[in-house]
């Protein structure tokens, strides 16, 4: 289960990455959380687990498909240095345009993996979001 928590990058992240203010983002705590030093346990069932990382997956071939060869180069090599992909994404130099287009696939990502979650696990996440800000 660690390993699919840490590679849930939310909205949050992103926008504070790349400085594009998502009010929205702000007031939904989102998956984000789960890459916290203290790993939340938020009990997922087998299906959740299958369901996120399809949405994780979704997500980040969106991203992909944004990106320019080079960019995508330097992904790849981030990869195989063990860097995780938002802190990868994080370094590169993207366009205002490409900016706005992930951060609108991080909203929809964040709010499919909300709908997967229960309320209880979403008031998990609510409650760890603080934490995560802090960083």
């Amino acid at each position: 289960m660690n390993s699919l928590l840490k590679f849930l990058p939310g909205l949050l992240c992103l926008a504070t990455v790349t400085g594009i203010p998502v009010i929205s983002a702000l007031a939904q705590p989102t998956i984000v959380a789960a890459e916290a030093k203290a790993p939340l346990d938020l009990k997922l069932t087998a299906d959740q687990k299958a369901q996120l990382k399809t949405i994780k997956e979704e997500a980040r071939a969106a991203i992909q498909k944004l990106l320019t060869p080079e960019q995508l180069s330097q992904m790849e090599t981030a990869k195989a240095n063990k860097v995780s992909f938002r802190k990868a994404l994080a370094k590169l130099k993207l366009t205002p345009e490409q900016k706005a287009s992930i951060a609108e696939i991080k909203k929809q990502e964040n709010t499919k993996e909300n709908a997967v979650l229960t309320e209880e696990q979403r008031q998990k996440m609510r409650a760890a979001a603080p934490a995560e800000k802090a960083k």
